[in-house]
């Protein structure tokens, strides 16, 4: 977006940059947001390779976690599924969708743990839908509810923990 003589100018040259700013200082989005070539919503679903750029986060996330001798879960996000208080995130809800998805194929790829938050949240309402303040977030106790959940599958399923917490139950040698 902005050439090399762009770039030095403004490492060089205050006036520059002073003449630049006069134009408007560029947000975030104009630095980061590629423009789409055709629609990328149509109401209802995204295009399927709208959701790669996630897909291959996780993965290269999960590769270097591996590659580090380190073990790792992934945890689908629940929502608020209530229209009146998600107000109008209809094209958010649907991107949390595909990618709880994207989250639960890529658990069988990468063997590794899966704690379905979601699938949770679906289950049993009552659970946590009091919690959410919109969309996605929650209260204080919410998170306390995902943590505890969490921890519970990890000390199930994670080996360390697992065995960690049969040793705990295991009466404590006699003190001298």
């Amino acid at each position: 977006r902005f050439g090399g003589l762009h770039r030095w100018l403004v490492a060089n040259s205050d006036l520059y940059t002073w003449k630049m700013m006069e134009r408007g200082v560029p947000g975030i989005d104009d630095l980061t947001t590629l423009e789409s070539k055709g629609r990328v919503f149509d109401g209802e679903k995204f295009p399927p390779e709208t959701a790669l750029p996630f897909e291959r986060n996780v993965i290269t996330i999960a590769e270097h976690v591996t590659a580090h001798s380190g073990e790792f879960m992934l945890v689908t996000l629940p929502y608020d599924p209530e229209s009146e208080r998600s107000g109008s995130h209809g094209v958010h809800r649907i991107g949390i969708v595909d990618h709880n998805r994207i989250l639960r194929e890529l658990t069988a790829v990468l063997a590794c743990m899966l704690v379905d938050l979601d699938a949770l949240a679906r289950r049993r309402p009552d659970w946590i839908e009091k919690e959410f303040e919109d969309l996605v977030h929650v209260t204080p106790v919410g998170n306390q509810m995902k943590a505890a959940v969490i921890a519970r599958h990890l000390i199930d399923n994670w080996e360390p923990l697992s065995d960690l917490e049969s040793a705990s139950r295991e009466p404590l040698p006699e003190q001298d």
